[in-house]
């Protein structure tokens, strides 16, 4: 338990979707490369911002700015590469 006197279990919540995708063909709601699923996430959001990332390999640096609060990243298996 933190100072707060809150536990931490780790984990994503079952319930989480997400509501945009990375896939190299791209798409409809599917961004070619994280950088720009990170981009096009609301700046300062309260609402849980999930990315997903499709089972390729993705060779690139990717910076979430301070102001891009509540980004999470789901995503296929690495074991599967």
């Amino acid at each position: 338990m933190g100072s707060g006197g809150l536990a931490c279990t780790g984990g994503v919540p079952s319930n989480l979707t997400p509501d945009i995708m990375v896939c190299n063909n791209g798409g409809d709601r599917c961004y070619k490369t994280v950088q720009e699923a990170v981009n096009a996430a609301l700046a300062n959001g309260t609402k849980r911002f999930a990315i997903y990332i499709k089972e390729e390999v993705y060779e690139e640096t990717v910076r979430v700015p301070l102001e891009k609060r509540n980004v999470v990243f789901l995503g296929d298996d690495i074991s599967k590469l």
